[in-house]
């Protein structure tokens, strides 16, 4: 059985206030910063595909009420950055063509 791995980062809107970390100061809004309705929404949004295993990154981890294991960001710790990542497993001697334009995304990897 072969595995093929997607991973995907991209870049969420600025946030308009919400989600701040502990030990932040909670005046200090950076560029890139996810407001706390945007973390959930995109959380409803995409936490529940077949394909992908949800959003992952520090801010789904620190600000969700309940977080799957899969968004503990212990791997990748930027904090602006929503990761998503999908598994496919394929019988052998199978093969996966994708066609599409090229994703808007900071990184893209198969």
């Amino acid at each position: 059985m072969k595995s093929l791995i997607l991973g995907a980062a991209v870049a969420l809107p600025l946030a308009t206030g919400g989600a701040q970390a502990a030990g932040k100061p909670q005046d200090v809004l950076r560029p890139g910063d996810k407001s706390l309705e945007n973390i959930i929404r995109t959380d409803e949004r995409y936490g529940g595909d077949g394909l992908f295993f949800g959003p992952r990154g520090w801010g789904y981890w620190n600000f969700l009420e309940s977080p799957r294991p899969i968004q503990n960001p212990n791997l990748w710790p930027d904090m602006q950055s929503t990761y998503f990542i999908g598994q496919l497993s394929l019988p052998a001697g199978s093969t996966l063509t994708l066609r599409g334009e090229f994703p808007r995304a900071r990184y893209f990897k198969f």
